[in-house]
């Protein structure tokens, strides 16, 4: 079996306003096969969690500061998109699980297992801790339509896992939610891609809901090309800023993409970054001097893992390329 190993790359200054010259460390984790990590995040005692897939079982990764390996924990078939560190100290994940359900589980500061819970048929791809101790999730549900595949859906839970509701979106096309942000209002805002059944384009999806999660707006974004939402967080300023990826008519190159929104999902500004190739936004922050930070992935080459800052409009201040393994968003 081919070796994939994922590589987990810790930067100087993190998120900072700095300019980079060097990377702190690196670190690659796995073993004889396929090992992926899709989601990490700087924990409170200044290590990292990281969470993905492991030989086709979801996995979870503590590491301290410098990246050497406190703890792993490998949990049943499937695979693991987002962790949350949470109030306890202990991580909410979320994915696809054995049968290719939605999959969320609680875990302890070390990784030990407290609960688990199947939801429909689909797959979690963001989750979040919200300020009711309970835990909102972003996905989407297999519908088994032909004209229908999947619906993006949006799933509340309290402290338990227990569902308190659900709300799917469903408009004759293909939708898919990558990512969910508890809002200043206590609402939530989601960004994925929508895809009308009998067309080519992929439009990227941005929609606020209400605590409840009723739509309070929707916006599509895109036209000819693949276009794609893979991460929103909301800004200072009540707007939102999304990056994901802006295809070409030819399906053969594909751009980084920055969208910059206000709060009610219209357009501020938007840029590309990448000539040529095929090239990703995977994640976006907001930064300390107004700007943004985004890492993804640039030409579709392995290793090729992509950082980029900019300035509050989008103009590149600078970037960096960082490699040795496959990367994958």
């Amino acid at each position: 079996m081919k070796r994939i190993a994922f590589l987990v790359t810790v930067l100087t200054v993190m998120l900072a306003t700095i300019p980079l010259t060097t990377y702190g460390w690196t670190r690659t984790y796995g073993g004889s096969g396929r090992d992926i990590g899709y989601a990490v995040q700087q924990t409170l005692d200044g290590g990292y969690v990281v969470t993905g897939e492991k030989a086709g079982k979801q996995w979870l990764l503590k590491t301290d500061a410098q990246g050497d390996t406190m703890w792993t924990s490998v949990y049943g078939w499937g695979r693991s998109y987002s962790v949350d560190e949470t109030t306890d100290g202990g991580y909410i994940l979320t994915g696809q699980g054995n049968s290719r359900f939605i999959w969320i589980q609680k875990t302890d500061a070390q990784g030990h297992v407290l609960w688990a819970r199947l939801y429909g048929r689909g797959t979690g791809r963001s989750v979040e801790q919200t300020e009711d101790g309970g835990y909102i999730i972003a996905g989407w549900y297999d519908t088994g339509d032909h004209y229908e595949l999947a619906d993006l859906c949006l799933l509340k839970t309290d402290s338990l896992g227990d569902t308190l509701w659900t709300r799917t979106w469903r408009i004759l096309s293909d939708q898919y939610g990558y990512s969910v942000q508890q809002t200043m209002d206590g609402g939530y805002v989601i960004t994925g891609y929508l895809h009308f059944w009998g067309s080519s384009p992929r439009y990227l999806w941005l929609l606020k809901t209400d605590a409840q999660g009723r739509s309070v707006w929707e916006h599509a974004y895109g036209g000819e090309g693949p276009y794609n939402g893979s991460y929103v967080q909301q800004t200072r300023d009540g707007g939102y800023i999304i990056t994901g990826r802006r295809g070409t008519a030819s399906f053969i190159n594909a751009y980084l993409w920055l969208l910059k929104t206000d709060e009610d999902g219209d357009t501020v500004w938007t840029q590309i970054y990448g000539k040529t190739g095929w090239n990703e936004g995977c994640c976006v922050r907001e930064t300390v001097d107004g700007g943004y930070i985004a890492v993804g992935i640039k030409d579709c080459k392995p290793g090729n893992l992509w950082l980029l800052k900019t300035d509050g409009e989008g103009d590149t201040l600078w970037t960096r390329i960082y490699g040795g393994v496959d990367v994958d968003c």
